[in-house]
């Protein structure tokens, strides 16, 4: 089985390590009706009104490559209160490297226990990147878990009241006594 027929891949976008030269590739990515449509269908939101991610990928030392972007997108979701559809904007900027699989070892890159440990490293091995895939996992990471109105607030209400006294066994016993 292949990569792309184990996972969805709403964006094929690939990007060949010969194609990114010296000063680096710079792109913008908008998304099609197609694309769009899988997006809400798959992360189950109600519309995507605009999506916009500008990259660039550029060559570092020692064969690895730096993806930086910025994701704009105008999203409509329910809210999980009220169930009413909220809009909100995404501003998401991340980065990724990319290092040789050769360099994923602490002992060859001691670089990676201390330097790089709250950065996110794909390893390659081909000699071409998916930035198709990343800049989908960070839209999907960027997406409000529990949206909801402004001013929406969930409130709990107990059926019961702190006046009911809960039924005691030994009330009866409390009788006998008297």
């Amino acid at each position: 089985m292949s990569f792309s027929e184990e996972f969805p891949q709403p964006i094929k976008l690939i990007v060949p390590i010969k194609d990114i030269g010296e000063s680096g590739v710079e792109r913008t990515l908008n998304l099609n009706d197609e694309q769009i449509s899988f997006f809400v269908k798959e992360l189950d939101l109600s519309a995507i009104d605009a999506f916009e991610c500008k990259w660039q990928l550029k060559s570092l030392h020692r064969n690895r490559y730096r993806l930086t972007a910025e994701i704009k997108a105008d999203v409509t979701q329910l809210s999980t209160l009220s169930l009413e559809p909220v809009k909100y904007e995404i501003k998401e900027n991340f980065k990724t490297e990319f290092w040789p699989i050769a360099q994923n070892d602490p002992v060859k890159s001691p670089e990676l226990e201390i330097d790089y440990i709250d950065e996110i490293i794909e390893f390659y091995e081909e000699e071409q990147f998916n930035v198709g895939q990343i800049i989908y996992e960070n839209f999907v990471i960027a997406i409000e878990q529990f949206p909801r109105k402004e001013g929406e607030v969930f409130e709990w209400k107990n059926n019961e009241t702190a006046e009911e006294e809960k039924p005691n066994p030994f009330a009866a016993l409390r009788v006998l006594k008297k």
